[in-house]
């Protein structure tokens, strides 16, 4: 019964499900979220940061705090963000779309690859 009980809920009103998992995951401390940039170590080495640090990204868009996972099966010069946590997620409130734009794709729109240039400093 509970269960139909919320299925009907949520059809009714989706964005009750947005909601929840808001909540749940600002009651998350930062650390147990597993946010994360992966880096080579080498470039990790050469910006000075460890495993687990904490670290400053971004670009001319915005920039965001995020922490270090290193990985070595990484091609050197790339980084990698994974998940599609919601800002809230993140320690300031600032989440990974803001290295990001939505400015259409030439020549004529259509889907976009998120690859974009940032630059990591310790936070």
């Amino acid at each position: 019964m509970v269960r139909q009980l919320i299925r009907r809920e949520v059809k009714l009103d989706p964005g009750q499900i947005v909601g929840v998992v808001r909540e749940a995951l600002g009651i998350l401390p930062i650390s147990a979220r597993n946010i994360r940039v992966v880096l080579h170590p080498e470039d990790a080495g050469e910006m000075g940061v460890a495993d687990g640090e904490r670290v400053r990204m971004g670009n001319a868009r915005g920039e965001l705090v995020i922490h270090v996972q290193l990985f070595d099966g990484l091609q050197r010069k790339v980084v990698i963000v994974e998940s599609i946590w919601p800002n809230a997620a993140f320690e300031e409130g600032i989440g990974i779309n803001v290295l990001t734009g939505a400015d259409a794709v030439a020549p004529l729109g259509g889907s976009a690859f998120h690859d974009n240039r940032v630059w990591i400093r310790p936070a």
